[in-house]
């Protein structure tokens, strides 16, 4: 597989100088029986903003090709002269319908070869449940803010519900996106429920 391993700019200066960027790559992964190529675990970006400093941006990509979330990023970090400067997590939940628009449960997979093959006319939505990101001073490497951001979507695909928090303190959370409440520190807890009409197909626009 072909990619870009180095690439020169112009840094803009009348001398006619140019940066270099660089690029790493990890755990290329494919599907043998259906899905394909799921991408890369991780790609690196490096470049020399000036001598001996470094600025790297590492994203970390999903190969959940079951959740169909493959591609997708998971976290990315980025760096300065070594210190993390800022952090972003993703964490997806899946919405799978079936042949008759209902929401389908208990989907493990639709690719054939697996489990006893394909899910004939077998739908799904992924999307981003839960968004945490991270800003660090970048001299001492000292967290800043944590934000997070859950979201609950419904079986059209509209926004239920979301509770957004910021704080001085880190956030985390657990492998279903859940997001542990501060106890300390200063931080903002904000929740908002949406509530739609649309069980009336004569008034939808298609």
């Amino acid at each position: 597989r072909a990619v870009v391993k180095s690439l020169f700019s112009s840094d803009g200066l009348m001398q006619g100088g140019t940066v270099r960027t660089d690029y790493f790559y990890t755990g290329l992964t494919s599907h043998v029986t259906g899905a394909g190529s799921l991408g890369f675990e991780s790609i690196k970006v490096s470049k020399e903003i000036r001598s001996g400093v470094l600025e790297e941006n590492t994203t970390y990509y999903s190969t959940n090709h079951k959740n169909h979330t493959q591609g997708m990023p998971v976290k990315t970090v980025s760096t300065l002269g070594g210190v993390t400067i800022s952090e972003s997590e993703n964490f997806y939940s899946t919405i799978f319908y079936g042949a008759n628009d209902s929401i389908a449960c208990g989907i493990y997979t639709i690719f054939n070869g697996e489990r006893g093959g394909a899910t004939d006319f077998l739908r799904y939505m992924p999307y981003t449940k839960t968004n945490i990101s991270k800003r660090f001073d970048p001299v001492t490497g000292e967290l800043l803010t944590a934000t997070s951001k859950q979201t609950v979507m419904g079986e059209y695909g509209d926004l239920i519900s979301s509770k957004d928090i910021v704080a001085d303190t880190d956030l985390s959370a657990n492998y279903l996106g859940n997001v542990s409440e501060p106890t300390s520190g200063s931080y903002l807890i904000t929740s908002a429920t949406n509530k739609y009409d649309y069980n009336d197909p004569s008034r939808w626009f298609l």
